[in-house]
């Protein structure tokens, strides 16, 4: 299944007082299956505030709130706002993901969004991710996190070391300094992809050149990626594939 060329600009807020799960996104709350259909969105973008409060889990991303089973996210990218208020449980906030526990390819996205949460994980990327194989390529991060377990890149992992992949990866260090917030099986050789820098850096022409210029892979297909410009504010920008 494909969902593509989309965009929010869209406020949205949610409150659950129950105990339930909450999952919410610009593009797509949540992809829920109990089979191993492939599901991708590509080309979307978000520019609104997403504010959400509940008493159960609370996932929420600027594309995705949740994504199960096979999600895989290209050429995405959020600039909105993320606000969320976990009262009992723990929440997931991720600038393009919230919570994403099954294979996953997060793939040639940037995320530009503050992101803000009481407590739980937040991830300029993703919020929660694990279990399964995960990939991470030509992403960056922006957005000043807050509250919570941050990571610049992602708020939490949750496998073993052969199973993230990271490539062309990139925050801003001066905000926060860890790539993953919290890591369980994970060494430093995962995060081999992922580079900490200044905003000098990240707004360089070295950047701008690795993210056009990224190698073919036998795990994802290159050729689907957007290509970069440097944008209106010096951050690398997508030149859009407008259908």
């Amino acid at each position: 299944m494909l969902v593509e060329n989309c965009k929010n600009e869209a406020n949205i807020t949610t409150e659950s007082t129950n105990e339930d799960n909450v999952a919410i996104g610009g593009i797509i709350g949540v992809k829920w299956s109990s089979n191993n259909l492939y599901f991708t969105i590509n080309n979307c973008e978000n520019k609104g505030k997403i504010t959400g409060k509940a008493s159960g889990e609370l996932w929420s991303g600027g594309i995705i709130g949740c994504g199960y089973n096979n999600t895989d996210i290209i050429n995405c990218n959020n600039t909105g706002i993320l606000e969320g208020t976990a009262t009992d449980k723990n929440g997931s906030l991720g600038g393009i993901v919230g919570y994403s526990p099954s294979p996953s390819k997060i793939l040639n996205c940037y995320n530009q969004g503050n992101i803000s949460i009481t407590k739980g994980n937040v991830g300029g990327i993703i919020g929660n991710g694990g279990w399964h194989q995960a990939y991470l390529v030509n992403c960056y991060n922006t957005g000043k996190l807050t509250g919570g377990t941050q990571g610049g890149l992602a708020g939490s992992f949750n496998i073993s070391n052969d199973l993230l992949v990271t490539k062309n990866c990139y925050f801003i260090n001066t905000e926060v300094s860890k790539a993953i917030g919290r890591e369980s099986g994970i060494n430093g050789a995962n995060e081999e992809g992922i580079v900490g820098c200044t905003e000098e850096e990240l707004k360089s022409s070295d950047v701008l050149s690795e993210f056009n210029e990224i190698e073919e892979s036998e795990d994802y297909d290159v050729s689907q990626f957007n290509k970069w410009e440097k944008g209106e504010d010096g951050y690398p920008a997508f030149i859009r594939n407008e259908k």
